[in-house]
């Protein structure tokens, strides 16, 4: 049952991927997009509807893999909640094109059906499955305080920093990626993650960004992949940091295409890619080091 599972998720994974982007291309095209070198100059609510959408497909994507992870590993409670997720975001993008905001075809809307059918039997047979590995733990009061602390960090050096290099694509360069690989270094995934979403988020709020949402899935999944990191050796933190940047970067990019064009984005790409996410990485294993030698002493 396990197997058969595993196939229908990799196979949903790519039926989600053409049902969420190639209807978006189409609108894009639709409305004035020629070509890779071509600007777009989009309303405030196209652009809202264009980016809030994509938000939650590469949500719903980065959920998918997960469950094809944890699956694979036998984390059957991982399984089930990513299913409860998987389910939510992929009604959410079926009302997204039952509005018209996307193309309407009647075969991607059948693709994002499936999704849906595929992600409640998921949980359905995980709620079933026998615990084959320890449940999600609930956050202890040390690891509130501390993810209250980093994400408050996080925003502020996000904030601090943001306009003191500026960026000809209208967005801002910033370190505040710095905590976010730090926390995830020195506390495991489940904390990256929230210190990621979290002060990210607030800073966006803060800075009065109106696509603060996009925050949520690139720093999520940026500390969460930072996060497999922890205790190992240097060369493996130094790769899952540069994952974890890589689909921070990534994220933004995508959504950036469809809102600033292909030029715009990839200079946007670039700046978060080697301005924010490789200084951010380079500084998160210097202040780790220090910290871990200070704990020694201490000890």
């Amino acid at each position: 049952m396990k197997k058969i599972i595993l196939i229908l998720s990799l196979i949903t994974l790519l039926l989600l991927s053409i049902s969420t982007f190639i209807p978006a291309l189409e609108t894009i095209r639709s409305i004035g997009f020629e070509g890779i070198f071509t600007n777009l100059s989009l309303t405030e609510v196209m652009k809202f509807s264009f980016s809030s959408y994509l938000t939650f497909a590469l949500s719903a994507l980065g959920t998918n893999m997960i469950m094809v992870l944890s699956l694979k590993k036998g984390y059957i409670t991982i399984t089930k909640y990513a299913g409860i997720i998987l389910t939510i975001l992929t009604i959410i993008l079926l009302y997204y094109q039952v509005l018209g905001i996307m193309s309407s075809n009647i075969l991607y809307m059948s693709f994002l059906l499936l999704s849906t059918i595929f992600s409640i039997t998921t949980t359905l047979y995980s709620f079933k499955e026998k615990e084959v590995k320890p449940i999600i733990k609930p956050l202890t009061i040390k690891e509130i305080a501390y993810i209250s602390v980093f994400s408050a960090l996080t925003a502020v050096l996000t904030v601090t920093t943001g306009g003191l290099i500026p960026s000809p694509t209208g967005g801002f360069t910033h370190i505040g990626d710095t905590i976010i690989f730090f926390t995830a270094l020195i506390m495991g995934s489940r904390c990256g993650m929230l210190v990621g979403s979290i002060g990210s988020v607030a800073a966006d709020i803060f800075l009065a960004y109106p696509r603060w949402y996009v925050s949520i899935p690139a720093h999520g999944f940026e500390g969460l992949i930072a996060g497999l990191g922890k205790d190992k050796p240097m060369w493996m933190k130094i790769l899952f940091l540069v994952i974890g940047g890589f689909t921070m970067a990534s994220t933004y990019f995508i959504v950036n295409i469809f809102i600033k064009g292909y030029p715009l984005a990839i200079i946007s790409y670039l700046r978060d890619l080697f301005g924010q996410a490789g200084i951010s990485i380079i500084l998160s294993l210097i202040l780790e080091k220090i910290v871990k030698a200070r704990i020694k002493l201490m000890q």
